[in-house]
């Protein structure tokens, strides 16, 4: 549930109790099925480093949507009923602890846009406009 969350005390903790995993072996199992799923082919993988995961793969289009942090605030205010301040400081929370599993599990940045066949800034983009775009890239970066 908590992976990339700080959780030390519990990965220390999982060493003494059988059956239990570290992060690090929880997410060496997770990479392991994004890699058994992507492979199978006809699947979307969100999050978790899967665009770095998969970089290997031939079969695979790596695509990032971003926003700027306002917009993303905005978007979680509307959809979660919060309050500007609540909404950034959940937003900002989510981020960093994102942001730290990647390095801490991938050592890398998911910002970095070389992992990617194309970027998509989600603001100023209408998102019908992206999905046909992506449509259209498929046939480039996933050879038949």
């Amino acid at each position: 549930d908590n992976i990339g969350g700080e959780s030390q005390l519990l990965d220390n903790l999982a060493n003494l109790i059988p059956g239990w995993h570290t992060q690090n072996e929880a997410y060496e199992l997770l990479a392991h099925y994004i890699l058994r799923i992507a492979r199978e082919g006809s699947a979307i993988i969100v999050g978790r480093g899967g665009a770095v995961v998969t970089q290997g793969l031939p079969n695979c289009c790596h695509v990032r949507l971003e926003a700027p942090l306002e917009c993303r605030v905005r978007s979680i205010q509307q959809r979660l009923g919060l309050g500007v301040d609540e909404a950034r400081a959940l937003v900002m929370d989510y981020e960093g602890n994102r942001e730290r599993f990647i390095e801490r599990f991938l050592h890398c940045s998911m910002a970095d846009t070389r992992y990617y066949h194309a970027v998509y800034n989600t603001e100023k983009s209408p998102l019908e406009h992206v999905a046909k775009s992506i449509l259209a890239l498929l046939p480039a970066c996933v050879p038949r």
